[in-house]
C-alpha cells in the first residue's frame, strides 16, 4: 500500500552547515530511513550555497518515493527540513539524525496526506 507521509521541521543550528555537510546529511538520512536515491539524476542530492545577506545552504535529495529537502540560514542559525514519502517512515529517526548534525528541532508536524491532510503528531 502506498503511504503519503509528510514531515515538516524547523529549528536552530548549533553550527553553520557547509554544502558538503548538507550533502552528507541527506545521504545519511536516505540510508537511515531505508529509502533510495533516484537514479539517473545528474546530481543527487543536489546542494547549493547562496551568499549575501540571507546566505545559507539548500539541498534536495530526490528519492524513489518523493523528496527530502533541507534549507539553512547562516546569519540566523536557522533551518527548515521537509521529508515527503509514499513509503512510511519514523519521524523520530529523522530527529535523531538531525541531532547528529547539530540541528535542534524546535517545531515539527507530521502529516498523513493519503486522502485528507491529517496531522499525526
Amino acid at each position: 500500500m502506498i503511504e503519503h507521509k509528510h514531515l515538516i521541521v524547523r529549528g536552530e543550528m548549533t553550527v553553520p552547515l557547509k554544502p558538503a555537510d548538507v550533502h552528507n546529511l541527506l545521504v545519511d538520512m536516505v540510508d537511515v530511513l531505508h529509502m533510495k536515491l533516484m537514479q539517473g539524476v545528474v546530481a543527487n542530492p543536489n546542494v547549493g550555497y547562496e551568499g549575501g545577506t540571507d546566505c545559507g545552504v539548500t539541498g534536495c535529495a530526490l528519492i524513489t518515493t518523493s523528496h527530502i529537502v533541507l534549507h539553512t540560514w547562516d546569519k540566523d542559525m536557522y533551518f527548515q527540513f521537509d521529508c515527503y514519502s509514499c513509503k512510511d517512515f519514523n519521524p523520530e529517526q529523522v530527529q535523531e539524525e538531525l541531532d547528529k548534525w547539530g540541528l535542534i528541532v524546535e517545531d515539527k508536524k507530521y502529516f498523513d496526506r493519503a486522502y485528507n491532510i491529517i496531522e499525526l503528531t
